[in-house]
């Protein structure tokens, strides 16, 4: 055997959760994002002094978070510090994939900046250039968390029905620049819950490099499916409370979304069991579900 095969071996072995792999993984991903998240103080022609409420806003929340970090013990901060890696390396990998191949390159997936994390819960921005308008967008906001905490995926998808689909209120992402706009923009928004299997198959992959398998990988099935469901259910919810803007913006992501799926239907029927097993997503239906039967909505679409 080579030196260069024992290294790849080595590569292949070594745990996706490991020190030495997450804080390779991070710097790459830190890098990626860095470069796409908008920086407020490009703003200041727009929001001028604003700017630096927004930012004070920012810096005083990491400060408050960092003092809070002092008081815990060493065990109690380093699985805090490993929980962040694990979570930029995750979004990284989500925000490169959905500007990709997991939506078809259908849509751009951008991250927010700081500001718009911090206020108002958002990691990221999907937009779906209409068809036959091309200066016009959707889009979606989404937030990425994982599905070991169920509590956490149900809080996160009740207080978006709450501060967003019921009242017709859209969430607000100030600090945006793409191609077409440059400003504030409004969005509905979900929640894309991943759990820790596929968290560190990704990670064994990126690792590796091997940019093609993470490209083809079937948790893009189970996104699309969050996705979709989410979209489905917040549409009927926000149509009972006449929240009607804010269902059709649901409604036209879940057409959007459901014919990437629809050109993805042959690698669903070869994993007719991805859903069933997923706890993830099952948190998530779960919960769709029994908020459409309290409150006497069907299945389908409005």
């Amino acid at each position: 055997m080579s030196m260069e095969d024992f290294s790849n071996r080595i590569s292949l072995e070594r745990n996706p959760f490991s020190d030495e792999v997450l804080s390779k993984l991070e710097a790459k991903a830190k890098k990626k994002i860095e470069i796409y998240r908008p920086k407020t103080e490009d703003f200041r022609d727009l929001y001028g002094e604003q700017v630096d409420v927004d930012n004070s806003f920012v810096d005083g929340l990491e400060k408050k978070w960092a003092e809070e970090n002092l008081k815990l013990s060493d065990f109690e901060r380093e699985k805090i510090e490993k929980n962040k890696k694990i979570s930029n390396i995750t979004e990284g990998i989500v925000i490169d994939q959905l500007s990709g191949k997991w939506l078809e390159n259908k849509g751009v997936c951008t991250p927010t900046s700081k500001f718009d994390d911090y206020k108002n819960g958002v990691d990221m921005v999907v937009e779906f250039p209409k068809e036959g308008t091309p200066n016009e967008y959707m889009g979606i906001g989404m937030d990425i968390t994982f599905s070991s905490d169920q509590a956490g995926v149900e809080a996160k998808l009740a207080r978006i029905i709450k501060q967003n689909v019921a009242p017709n209120t859209f969430s607000e992402i100030k600090y945006f620049d793409s191609e077409e706009i440059k400003g504030k923009i409004v969005v509905p928004r979900i929640v894309i819950a991943i759990n820790e299997e596929y968290v560190k198959d990704l990670f064994s992959l990126e690792d590796k490099n091997q940019k093609e398998k993470i490209a083809d990988h079937k948790i893009q099935l189970i996104f699309l499916w969050q996705i979709q469901q989410q979209c489905s259910t917040f549409c009927k919810i926000a149509y009972a409370h006449g929240a009607k803007e804010v269902s059709k913006a649901y409604s036209d992501v879940f057409d959007r979304i459901s014919a990437i799926m629809q050109e993805k239907i042959e690698d669903y029927e070869k994993n007719p069991d991805i859903l069933s097993g997923d706890v993830a997503s099952n948190t998530i239906f779960n919960f769709c579900n029994d908020k459409e039967n309290k409150m006497g909505l069907n299945r389908n679409v409005a």
